[in-house]
């Protein structure tokens, strides 16, 4: 699978990437810059910039799979990776809780997904938090179906929306002006979605619960 991507998405996905990374390596710095200016104690520093680091490395390896070419792209990836890769990404995130349902997929031995699908995954539980501005829950459920696996995200909390400018991103007649560092993963996803030869389907229900579902058509794990 490939996705043709322009230059200018190329560099706002880099720059949604710098943003996220800019806090914790900031924090990383001057935690640094504190400890050489203070000799007789450190204080809470270490703590500080062990929370950075852990966060900065959290938020590389989940946009290493959900936006770039993970292991050179192709093969499988383990369900566990990416139920750490998800747990780590929003660890620091107090406010998002994350739910795993897996119905149907295999129990013995190590579950293992191709890795266009798990993008797909992550990208569309990225998605679903974008929606949450209070916070909420996100129940991400996994089944096989005659189509391959379908993948259902809900999100839940207060005020969950779609927002103006990502809905103006998943729009099929989208115009590249119209992108930018915040609305661009939606538009990667629905893109990615279109590459794959699948569809991307959202609904808000009763302005609490947003639900994201899509199937990625492979063999059965």
């Amino acid at each position: 699978m490939s996705v043709n991507i322009d230059l200018t998405i190329a560099e706002l996905i880099s720059s949604r990437i710098c943003h996220d990374l800019v806090s914790p390596v900031n924090s990383i710095n001057m935690g640094l810059e504190l400890l050489s200016e203070t000799q007789d104690s450190f204080g809470t520093m270490p703590e500080v910039m062990y929370k950075s680091v852990r966060q900065a490395a959290a938020y590389l390896s989940m946009y290493r799979i959900a936006l770039g070419l993970y292991g050179g792209g192709g093969g499988n990836v383990t369900f566990k990776e990416i139920q750490g890769f998800v747990a780590n990404y929003y660890e620091d995130k107090n406010n998002i809780t994350i739910q795993w349902q897996i119905g149907n997929l295999q129990t013995g031995g190590e579950l293992e997904i191709p890795k266009d699908a798990a993008k797909m995954l992550l990208n569309i539980i990225m998605l679903a938090s974008d929606c949450l501005p209070r916070g909420g829950v996100i129940t991400i459920v996994l089944a096989n179906i005659n189509e391959g696996l379908g993948i259902a995200v809900a999100a839940e909390g207060d005020n969950v929306r779609i927002n103006d400018d990502i809905a103006l991103a998943i729009r099929p007649d989208v115009k590249l002006n119209d992108i930018t560092a915040r609305n661009v993963q939606a538009y990667f996803v629905y893109r990615l979605a279109e590459a794959m030869n699948t569809s991307i389907e959202t609904k808000i229900l009763e302005g609490q619960r947003l639900e994201v579902a899509t199937c990625v058509a492979y063999n059965n794990v």
